[in-house]
């Protein structure tokens, strides 16, 4: 079997929040098998034995594995500022730009009868 190319190794602390959150009842699905993956990588797991054990696929497995290992994100980087658990942000979705709000309190921006009528 291959090894994997990007090796995880956690730290105490970071062990600890993400079991936390594997014991919370309130993790977000997609999260929580992220967060497993991730442990299981740092228990010496290669990709396809994790992708069995969770199931998923191997690629999504590499993807994570990927992610949390190369992060840098806004928290990460020396010195003392930077969060010891700032690379778990590496399981959170990234953000995407997507369709602009058309929902305004005030109403609709043309005259148009569209939305809610006040009749």
């Amino acid at each position: 079997m291959l090894s994997p190319q990007y090796e995880i190794e956690l730290s105490q602390k970071e062990r600890q929040r993400i079991e936390g959150l594997l014991r919370s009842g309130k993790t977000e699905p997609r999260l929580a098998k992220r967060a497993a993956m991730i442990l299981l990588a740092d228990d010496g797991f290669n990709n396809q034995q994790m992708a069995d054990r969770i199931g998923t696929s191997r690629n999504s497995v590499q993807t994570w594995r990927k992610r949390l290992a190369v992060f840098e994100g806004p928290s990460a980087g020396p010195g003392p500022a930077a969060d010891p658990l700032g690379r778990l942000e590496a399981l959170l979705d990234l953000r995407r730009s997507g369709r602009p709000p058309v929902f305004s309190p005030s109403g609709p921006s043309h005259g148009r009868g569209r939305g809610l009528s006040h009749g």
